[in-house]
């Protein structure tokens, strides 16, 4: 349970400008004239200074303005920039047209469009942070968003059973990474540290991900290696919907059972002040495989030919299956407040069975065989989210606050493994320095005999039953303010503090 601790942070972003009296604060979002879809990272500018912002993952935008008269510019590449001149308005909706020039010649580069921005993002950061957009995150062809997150500079991947399962930043280990759902510390499923398998969460109810590599006074001071904020799906305007069937074939193992559903359904009513979002997962893929490991070792300390001391061959069946729903509503109760609820849960299961035969050849050699079944390992996730944020005229203060429940469970009700060993070595040679040094695991092979008549020799030597349940949860409640200030005509910045 995370108790409630007192947090002050401190913000002071200087920028040049020129402003007068009578700030105003103006929001909005700024969408795609031919889709309707958001664009993030177009720049608002002030007209005539250096003032200016950003525009979210979501489209949305906030920014100060020194009054009726001012002007603001509205650009993105590709499209053509807009002027809007502020007049009485206290939210301003954009919807950018594309732009088509005619040229006499073109070199061609293509980028997809989300990424721009996320690009953009991360030049006009206040941090050091990098941006994945959700059209990197569904195009690429990747396992789950961990593969995608780990394209990422200075992030490592944590793979089991052939996916990502984990995010390391800059090499430190996981309890030093915090990962967060709309900047929400998630439960942990690791126990003893605080990585969180993300696997589960389908890319596709994904907004963007944010990774901090540098920490702002309202983040975890502990997260010393950094933070990773993944940003779930706003409801846009109007009705929509989408779903996705795919199937597959693992030649390997001869499965047909391979398959992805996503489904979503989008809408806003009562105009546009209600929005509705919900999306249904489920996957199931085959990542079984047959390896074979060997292992080497330097045989004096005058002589440094590698010498082969033992081989394995592996049979690894592993089924990963993973389910997740997400439900969000937002309402806008005022043009200066808006209240959101979203619940997410993820569930994700490992079939899992290991046949592995260990061959040591050194000395007079042996072969082990073990065996490992653990069908049922599973992990559940859920985070449920009420949260506000209110832009007040008073002081052009903004308030935001909210509630926070995270619940981890990771459940391995029955793992069992057996081993079993030769009593009497099955190979029919001495494994010698030289011979060692001159073959290689498929010549090995041939120096070993299993008959039926000798399998009176092998023995069980170790059989093991062990279940495992780790579970973590968080409470958390927050309440931050955000009071702008001036001083003179060139410095601007604000103020924050609150607690958590």
């Amino acid at each position: 349970m995370k108790f409630l601790t007192l947090i002050l942070s401190l913000f002071i972003f200087i920028n040049l400008s020129s402003q007068d009296g009578g700030q105003i604060r103006i929001s909005g979002r700024v969408s795609d004239q031919a889709t309707g879809e958001p664009l993030p990272g177009t720049n608002i500018l002030v007209k005539g200074t250096y003032k200016g912002t950003l525009s979210d993952l979501s489209g949305d935008y906030n920014i100060i303005v020194p009054g009726k008269e001012a002007v603001l510019v509205f650009s993105f590449i590709g499209y053509v920039p807009q002027e809007v001149t502020v007049g009485d308005e206290n939210s301003i909706n954009i919807s950018l047209q594309s732009e088509a020039k005619t040229l006499d010649e073109v070199v061609i580069t293509a980028q997809a469009k989300g990424q721009i921005a996320a690009r953009s993002q991360q030049i006009n950061s206040n941090t050091l942070k990098n941006v994945v957009a959700p059209d990197r995150l569904q195009e690429n062809p990747d396992a789950n968003a961990v593969e995608a997150i780990g394209r990422l500079p200075g992030i490592s991947v944590i793979r089991g059973g052939g996916e990502g399962t984990a995010l390391v930043i800059r090499g430190l280990e996981p309890r030093y990474t915090n990962v967060t759902l709309n900047g929400v510390q998630m439960a942990s499923t690791g126990g003893g540290n605080r990585s969180t398998n993300i696997s589960g969460i389908s890319q596709y109810i994904l907004q963007g991900v944010e990774v901090y590599k540098s920490l702002t006074p309202d983040m975890e001071a502990n997260s010393v290696a950094g933070t990773i904020n993944l940003k779930l799906k706003e409801t846009p305007e109007g009705f929509h919907y989408n779903a996705m069937v795919q199937g597959g074939y693992n030649r390997l193992n001869n499965y047909f059972g391979n398959y992805k559903l996503q489904g979503e359904v989008s809408n806003r009513f009562l105009d546009n002040k209600l929005g509705v979002f919900l999306s249904l997962n489920a996957e199931s893929v085959n990542r079984s495989v047959h390896n074979l490991d060997a292992g080497y070792s330097v045989g004096s300390s005058t002589e440094y030919d590698p010498l082969l001391t033992g081989f394995s061959l592996n049979n690894i069946s592993t089924i990963k299956q993973r389910r997740s729903a997400m439900l969000s509503v937002d309402y806008k109760v005022h043009r200066t407040t808006t209240l959101s609820l979203y619940s997410l849960y993820t569930y994700s299961r490992d079939i899992h069975e290991r046949q592995t035969k260990t061959f040591a050849t050194s000395g007079i050699g042996n072969v082990n065989y073990n065996f490992h079944f653990n069908p049922f390992r599973n992990s559940n996730i859920m985070q449920s989210a009420f949260n506000g944020i209110t832009r007040l005229d008073f002081l052009n203060l903004e308030i935001d606050y909210g509630i926070d429940y995270s619940f981890a469970k990771t459940e391995d009700p029955e793992s069992r493994s057996w081993n079993y060993n030769w009593i009497v070595s099955p190979a029919t040679t001495v494994f010698t320095y030289d011979l060692q040094r001159e073959m290689d695991p498929e010549d090995a092979y041939n120096y070993f005999t299993e008959e039926i008549d000798s399998l009176q020799y092998l023995r069980l030597t170790s059989f093991g039953v062990s279940e495992e349940e780790i579970s973590d949860q968080n409470l958390t409640g927050y309440l931050n303010f955000k009071v702008p200030y001036k001083v003179g005509n060139f410095v601007n910045g604000y103020l924050k503090f609150g607690g958590t």
